[in-house]
């Protein structure tokens, strides 16, 4: 199903559903070019057609292009080109650039929102946190709330009061879903709902909107942290690292996705895709990554943003052709393309296989060293939440000694310089 108030867009789909009136085909409109959505009916794998195009025309088009774009990554230049000429993208003529100087206007990068928090939320706010989640995530939402976005409205640490957040999601079909968003809304006010049909397809869109709407309603909060609603945030943590980063330096933070190659499926012809269902979220094929590698970029669970790196971003996110992968498009590409920073540290989002257990360590060595991490359950959240309220007592001891509530110095590594030179390490 497409979002007709973004028929410039693309990517603009539910491959959830199809539309029954088109005999179980979505349809896109890409500029002057109108592609046809069909999928495997072996495995239900969407699959990029031309419906205006004979079959054998369209595999010799794949072939030409491929031809042009092999062999590992190279610059994000060669990807604006091959997307751009692959799709047939065409300028958008009654969109103003916001930085001419990135090339023609191929993305709208303006949203609506039909639930928007009162501006109050982002008055005198040094960090404001944006929580990604799904419409019917009412549980993942709450959790956030009792858990660690409880402590950002308590503490002793004077930043603490200066950080907000709020939840972003997309438009449901589900009214029913949609009436209790709205009385959800009513109750937190934390909710902020663009319109956007919500799908994991459409998640770059969402974090493309997640920079227009702190672009244009959060201007003054010197940070922005995107994280996902499954994450626990280590406030403590978080706050001393803001706390001690330059401003208006025009980066992003967090930890780097490195060395990652294109997942293929196992059955490729120049046209389909034919992969099990587990292996969907990842497989690409080579129509829209033609290339044996991925850029390194930072992981899209949790990273933060310099305030002075979102016009940039945004500007890059409107000339840059949009690839499903969010955390690599923002962070991978238009990083690139806007010249802006991205430093890494693997303490940023903790890289853990059992929670509890990690939590249960004697070193409390999950509190004590990671910005944030990802949990599978209610219970890992609450378990996260309650070890690190107890980690940030004073009246618990590690072992026979107080234990060393000081939160060490991060070494961070800039990801877009391939092999970092000890100069080109920052620690902070």
């Amino acid at each position: 199903m497409i979002d007709d108030r973004w028929p410039r867009t693309m990517f603009t789909l539910d491959v959830n559903g199809t539309d029954p009136a088109d005999g179980g085909l979505a349809r896109i409109s890409v500029y002057t070019l109108t592609i046809q959505l069909n999928r495997s009916e072996k495995n239900h794998v969407w699959f990029l057609i031309d419906p205006a195009d004979p079959l054998d025309n369209q595999k010799s088009k794949v072939v030409e292009h491929l031809s042009h774009a092999v062999g590992e990554f190279s610059d994000v230049d060669a990807y604006v080109r091959y997307m751009t000429s692959f799709l047939a993208l065409k300028p958008v003529g009654d969109s103003p650039a916001l930085k001419p100087e990135f090339g023609p206007v191929i993305n709208v990068v303006g949203f609506q929102y039909s639930i928007n928090p009162s501006v109050h939320r982002c008055e005198k706010v040094n960090l404001f946190i944006i929580v990604i989640s799904a419409p019917g995530n009412f549980v993942h939402r709450k959790l956030v709330r009792r858990t660690w976005g409880s402590h950002l409205n308590r503490g002793n640490h004077r930043e603490q009061s200066s950080t907000q957040f709020a939840f972003l999601i997309g438009l449901t079909n589900d009214t029913t879903v949609q009436n209790a968003i709205r009385n959800e809304s009513i109750i937190h006010e934390d909710l902020i709902q663009v319109d956007l049909m919500d799908s994991y397809m459409n998640l770059t869109l969402k974090t493309v909107a997640m920079l227009h709407w702190s672009s244009h309603f959060c201007p003054n909060a010197k940070f922005i942290l995107k994280c996902d609603d499954d994450v626990y945030i280590n406030v403590r943590q978080l706050i001393t690292l803001v706390s001690r980063l330059p401003l208006n330096s025009s980066t992003i933070y967090g930890s780097a996705v490195a060395n990652l190659k294109p997942t293929r499926p196992r059955d490729v012809d120049a046209i389909s895709l034919v992969v099990d269902e587990d292996e969907i979220k990842w497989a690409i094929s080579e129509q829209l990554w033609p290339w044996s590698t991925y850029p390194t970029y930072v992981s899209g669970g949790c990273y933060l943003i310099d305030s002075a790196a979102i016009g940039p971003l945004l500007a890059a996110a409107q000339t840059t052709p949009y690839f499903p992968f969010e955390d690599l498009y923002v962070n991978g590409l238009c990083a690139r393309k806007a010249n802006v920073h991205v430093l890494a540290s693997d303490r940023m989002l903790g890289a853990v296989l059992d929670v509890v257990e990690d939590l249960l360590d004697e070193d409390w060595w999950l509190t004590k060293n990671f910005v944030a991490w990802l949990t599978s359950s209610a219970d890992e959240m609450i378990a996260s939440h309650l070890a690190t309220q107890v980690y940030f007592t004073h009246d618990c001891r590690a072992g026979r000694n107080q234990k060393d509530v000081r939160i060490p110095h991060f070494n961070w590594s800039h990801i877009l310089i391939e092999a970092p030179t000890e100069e080109e390490t920052i620690a902070v």
